[in-house]
Order: structure tokens, then sequence, then C-alpha cells
């Protein structure tokens, strides 16, 4: 005896699941590539300017941080 299974509409689709994932893999890229930019611009300035701006050099990993993830919402 054969038995039938029926799948219910549980909201799934492939195709969104796809697209959400090459979304997330597009944001981290796209904020890495902020991240490395400003960690760079800001490495290369002087401790005097970065005084200047109220950072210091321990500053730099935070403020590149909050730079990617602003670029990117």
């Amino acid at each position: 005896m054969a038995q039938t299974v029926a799948l219910s509409n549980t909201g799934f689709h492939f195709a969104d699941a796809v697209t959400s994932t090459f979304e997330n893999v597009r944001v981290y890229f796209a904020r890495r590539a902020a991240y490395r930019a400003t960690f760079q611009e800001l490495s290369n300035l002087d401790d005097r300017t970065l005084s200047d701006l109220g950072l210091n050099r321990l500053d730099l990993e935070e403020v590149a941080r909050e730079e990617a993830l602003r670029a990117t919402s």
C-alpha cells in the first residue's frame, strides 16, 4: 500500500534562502572592505593628528569596526 506524504506550506522558499545567503556574503565583504579602508587610513595618521581627532592608536580597531557597521546599515 502506498503512502502519500502531504507537505504543508511552511513558508520556506529555497530561492529566498539562497538570496539571503548571498546578501549576507555581500554585506560581510562590504563590512570587511570598509573596516580595512578605515583602519588603514587612520593607521597612516601620525599620533598628533590622531590626538587632534580625540583618538589614540588603541582606538583604531573600535573606530574602524563602528564605521564598517555604520557604512553597511
